[in-house]
């Protein structure tokens, strides 16, 4: 897309660019909080927040290397595969550490 768009106008690039940024920052802030109080429960929130901002920060910093060194050496195709795998992973992760919900007079009770 960025080859047919960059000839008409970099305005138009950066209004795709800013929308799409506009469109998942505020998902992955609620999702990203939501994540860390069920992960730190009542007194571990700001722990687990910070242990998932800093992952994703050390994703960030890494990713452009660890992307182009994945397609360059196997390729696009085993990239892409990857990607798949990591995000069912991530799945996985997420349901083994999923705490049933408790009702709300258990929550009085342990209060």
């Amino acid at each position: 897309m960025f080859v047919q768009t960059s000839l008409i106008s970099a305005l138009l690039d950066f209004i795709g660019t800013a929308t799409i940024g506009f469109c998942l920052f505020g998902p992955d802030t609620i999702i990203s909080g939501a994540a860390a109080q069920d992960v730190g429960g009542k007194r571990n929130v700001a722990k687990s927040a910070g242990f998932i901002d800093g992952l994703g920060s050390i994703r960030a910093t890494l990713q452009g290397v660890v992307t182009a060194t994945i397609s360059q050496v196997l390729s696009w195709n085993y990239l892409f595969s990857a990607f798949v795998r990591m995000s069912i992973l991530a799945c996985l992760a997420l349901m083994i550490g999923h705490r049933p919900k408790r009702s709300i007079a258990e929550l009085r009770r342990a209060h």
